[in-house]
């Protein structure tokens, strides 16, 4: 295979990531559990990004006061829209003025 030796003697179909074991050949155990529960956190993040991101869009969607009014006002919806745009780059600039190595969006700048 190109030169290259496989570290493990198991089959690649027999390797079940998902049953807790080694991620890479060589890892102790606890630098195992401590990539295993890294990547926990990161999905259970993202998953609970998209299930926010589902409720708000949907209250947008399924509300017809929301809907309505903002059908009724585009200057109110092209604010919306934009409204992100403009806030990342002051959110940057705190950030970097701060010299904390914590994020800074939605909390007070001490």
């Amino acid at each position: 295979m190109d030169g290259y030796t496989s570290l493990s003697t198991k089959e690649p179909s027999a390797i079940d990531l998902e049953a807790g074991g080694t991620l890479y050949p060589g890892l102790s155990h606890g630098e195992n559990l401590l990539r295993w529960g890294f990547i926990r956190k990161v999905y259970g993040i993202l998953a609970a990004q998209l299930v926010l991101t589902t409720i708000v869009s949907s209250v947008f969607v399924f509300s017809p006061p929301v809907n309505d009014l903002l059908r009724g006002s585009p200057g109110l919806m092209l604010f919306l829209i934009f409204l992100p745009l403009v806030r990342m780059p002051s959110d940057l600039y705190i950030h970097r003025s701060t010299k904390r190595g914590e994020p800074v969006m939605g909390s007070e700048v001490r």
